[in-house]
């Protein structure tokens, strides 16, 4: 069984990169007991809801890493993909690594002149209005430090089209 958590600062293309990945596939969305999405072809099972701006993980409550953990030792699908904040985190991955899988964690960087002009661009495409200055620093520090604490950890340069970044990301799921 493998999992692979992809992270990163606001901005990089977490949510466009795995749903570009994703894109050639038809999935069932299941809501018990919390949101995910099951691709039976390619036998993949995306934690979080789809959703234009925001998906992902960060779509699911503050309290869900108990319930995801639970159903990953009960479910035990066979390749589980994940984006986002929410469970970015080393008690998650140690969680998923304690019940069984190989559990990657996927870095995605670009320089910051990229990451600033794409969230100004969502912004403006969903009205949300711009993130904090000191949360989005935070984020950059917790991306950072729980690259440097993770083993195996792939990094992946998001700064070039959606595209090569989502096939990059795919070789690491398919693990070749």
């Amino acid at each position: 069984m493998r999992l692979v958590y992809v992270i990163g600062p606001p901005g990089v293309g977490k949510t466009a990169t795995l749903d570009t990945l994703v894109a050639p596939y038809r999935p069932s969305e299941v809501a018990v007991p919390f949101r995910y999405r099951i691709y039976p072809e390619p036998g993949w099972t995306v934690l979080g809801p789809a959703r234009a701006a925001f998906g992902g993980t960060d779509a699911l409550s503050m309290s869900v890493q108990p319930k995801v953990v639970g159903w990953l030792a009960g479910s035990s699908p066979p390749v589980v993909l994940g984006e986002g904040d929410r469970l970015a985190n080393l008690g998650f991955l140690r969680a998923a690594t304690d019940v069984g899988y190989e559990t990657f964690l996927v870095v995605l960087s670009a320089p910051e002149t990229v990451v600033e002009e794409r969230r100004t661009r969502r912004a403006a495409e969903h009205d949300s209005g711009t993130q904090n200055a000191s949360w989005v620093a935070g984020r950059r520090t917790k991306v950072a430090r729980l690259a440097a604490a993770w083993s195996p950890t792939v990094e992946i340069d998001a700064s070039r089209p959606v595209a090569e970044v989502a096939a990059d990301l795919a070789a690491v799921v398919n693990g070749t």
